[in-house]
């Protein structure tokens, strides 16, 4: 990608920086930052390609804005969406004891997923995810009334993002 793709791509991603972290602008001013660090000191041609630099982006985020479960990472999952819940009060119905051997191994990750999504939706969020060309499930959550924008920024951005009842 050349410089100017770059840079409009870390622009659209402080879109969505600011889209996942509406309660908190500072963080996600921060984020926006530490990416563009972490962009300054890598080599052309390791952003060769818009995934490469969402890799980048989610490096930065996990954690703290997004989540990244292994396809089979039920547990894993589980406490990184709790951990990004956007309200202290608010919880996913999974279904079941989301702590039980028996009940984790009788679900799938998209079947997780989806009940996190619906769940959420609920509350006036939206579960995403996005297909990271890898093994693993990534992705964060927003407020609903934002869907319309985040969009827009995912097609900006040239990501294929989706909803996460699209996956289970």
């Amino acid at each position: 990608m050349h410089n100017q793709d770059i840079e409009y791509w870390a622009e659209q991603a402080r879109h969505l920086l600011e889209l996942i972290n509406p309660a908190d602008p500072e963080r996600a001013e921060a984020q926006h930052e530490t990416f563009l660090s972490e962009l300054a000191v890598k080599d052309e041609d390791e952003l060769d390609s818009t995934v490469a630099l969402m890799h980048t982006l989610q490096e930065v985020i996990v954690g703290e804005a997004s989540f990244q479960a292994s396809w089979r990472g039920k547990a894993e999952l589980i406490e990184a969406l709790e951990a990004l819940l956007p309200e202290p009060e608010l919880r996913i119905d999974w279904g079941g004891d989301s702590e039980d051997e028996d009940f984790l191994a009788a679900v799938t990750v998209p079947q997780l997923l989806r009940r996190a999504f619906l769940s959420l939706q609920d509350a006036g969020y939206t579960l995403w995810c996005w297909n990271s060309e890898s093994d693993s499930y990534v992705g964060w959550i927003s407020r609903s009334v934002d869907e319309t924008q985040l969009v827009e920024v995912y097609y900006g951005l040239g990501l294929d993002v989706r909803l996460a009842e699209d996956l289970g």
